[in-house]
């Protein structure tokens, strides 16, 4: 390093060294194994750097979104940023508080070298807000030449994964032609581009026929989708690795009798329960009802490690099962058919509820070509009900919260969805809903308020059921 460079941080009163460990992460192709560093180690003055820096507010990121647009048009892409804090420069006055020590090689018989990290890096609490409103700056200055560039930036991309879709696919080859011209001009490389009706690049898929977008497993050359089912086993995760000796199930529904230990605890289903990341809700049915038993597993035990009845073990050697059964299951991604007659569709919410469960879905229609609508669902949740709840004012809840669903897909969607309406069977909560001058408890008004700001009454229609 250049001495003229070295002066201006090597005088400073404040060195600071990042700790850092190896991690570990198999689903990434490139780097399988990666160095992380930990900003928040104590320093012996009981201070770390993250206590310095200030974390900032990031309102841009909203992954959810970006699943639903890459969901949405007939043809779809995916890009990957390379290394993209990394492509961010660090101000040469601040090197003195991202040094750290190396040996090549990791050996131990190696010198120690001294380094510095040039470049924002993960593991520094302010880097997210940076890096969020280097790439806002960016949309900004090409938002005139580019604008589908803009709204990829801002609408379709979470960090450093981008999804979008579209009619046509000479629009989505428009799009990578246009993000490359802008993505050189300051330096940003994409790792590699993933289009619908093509098999993924080597690079980010490695051997395998999908690749992951917002958590789910996307097959580009048959365009599905599918959400990812974690092996099941009972062992420890280290950072990112199983233990080599733990045992990873393979076999029949008559093995996961001896498979599934004994005593089997809270602690061990709750954790299995929340290994699945389902964005769209495309299982929300199936996730609900681990839910409610995890639920009633709680209620028929003391404490996290105390083992469950013989009965609710069986119960959840049959969701074990069911789950081995699904994996692997596909859902077409498009929900544009290819005979809509226009790029504008109306979306549907669908809400009911129970005793113990709520259900709230959004599907999307076009127009076809002939007459006729297409219908598909877009997105799905499922909650588990208030203990103390009745079924009017359960359905009152999954109204509120269908309606608040509905208006994020028409947000996250509006330059495709131009109309939508909610539904539910339940008369009651219509009627609350929709009696201005009813007198209603805490609990009823503050939901209709918050129906109402997301739903206008005009479209909540009833469904009999």
């Amino acid at each position: 390093m250049p001495k003229k460079m070295q002066q201006k941080f090597i005088e400073k009163p404040v060195q600071h060294y990042l700790c850092w460990r190896v991690v570990y992460n198999p689903k990434s192709v490139t780097t399988p194994v990666r160095p992380v560093m930990d900003a928040s180690t104590n320093t012996p003055g009981k201070r770390c750097l993250n206590d310095l820096v200030v974390k900032g507010h990031v309102n841009s990121l909203n992954l959810v979104q970006m699943v639903l647009r890459h969901s949405i048009g007939l043809n779809a892409v995916a890009g990957d940023l390379s290394q993209f804090y990394n492509s961010l420069k660090l101000e040469e006055e601040f090197y003195n508080l991202q040094r750290f020590l190396w040996r090549e090689n990791l050996g131990v018989d190696e010198d120690v070298l001294e380094a510095i990290i040039t470049t924002l890096i993960y593991g520094v609490k302010c880097v997210s807000a940076q890096s969020e409103e280097a790439m806002l700056r960016l949309a900004k200055d090409f938002e005139e030449r580019f604008p589908n560039i803009t709204k990829l930036l801002k609408k379709g991309r979470y960090v450093d994964d981008m999804g979008e879709s579209k009619r046509l696919k000479e629009e989505i080859l428009k799009l990578i032609e246009e993000a490359e011209e802008v993505f050189a001009a300051v330096g940003v490389e994409c790792k590699a581009w993933t289009v619908n009706g093509e098999d993924p690049e080597e690079k980010v898929a490695g051997e395998l026929p999908h690749i992951g977008i917002g958590g789910l497993h996307w097959y580009p050359k048959s365009d599905i989708v599918s959400v990812p089912i974690p092996d099941l086993h009972f062992g420890t995760v280290k950072r990112g690795r199983i233990a080599p000796n733990v045992a990873i199930f393979r076999g029949t529904f008559g093995d996961l009798e001896n498979f599934v230990p004994k005593k089997l605890t809270l602690r061990q289903v709750v954790s299995k329960a929340a290994t699945i990341f389902d964005i769209r809700g495309l299982l929300a049915p199936i996730i609900g009802s681990m839910r409610l038993d995890s639920r009633r597993t709680c209620k028929l035990v003391l404490g996290w490690d105390d083992p469950m009845p013989d009965f609710m073990r069986d119960k959840w050697i049959q969701n074990f099962w069911r789950l081995e059964q699904l994996r692997g299951l596909g859902f077409r991604r498009a929900m544009m058919p290819e005979n809509a007659s226009s790029s504008k569709a109306r979306a549907i919410t669908a809400v009911d509820a129970a005793l113990e469960m709520l259900m709230m879905a959004v599907y999307i229609c076009f127009q076809l070509l002939g007459g006729g609508w297409s219908c598909q669902l877009l997105i799905a949740r499922a909650a588990l009900a208030s203990k103390n709840g009745t079924i009017p004012k359960n359905e009152l809840q999954s109204l509120c919260s269908g309606s608040n669903l509905g208006w994020a897909v028409v947000k996250s969607l509006d330059d495709w969805v131009d109309s939508k309406i909610v539904c539910t069977d339940s008369t009651i909560a219509l009627q609350w809903t929709m009696s201005e001058n009813l007198p209603l408890s805490i609990f009823h008004k503050n939901r209709v308020i918050q129906i109402l700001r997301g739903t206008d009454i005009s479209d909540l229609y009833h469904v009999k059921s």
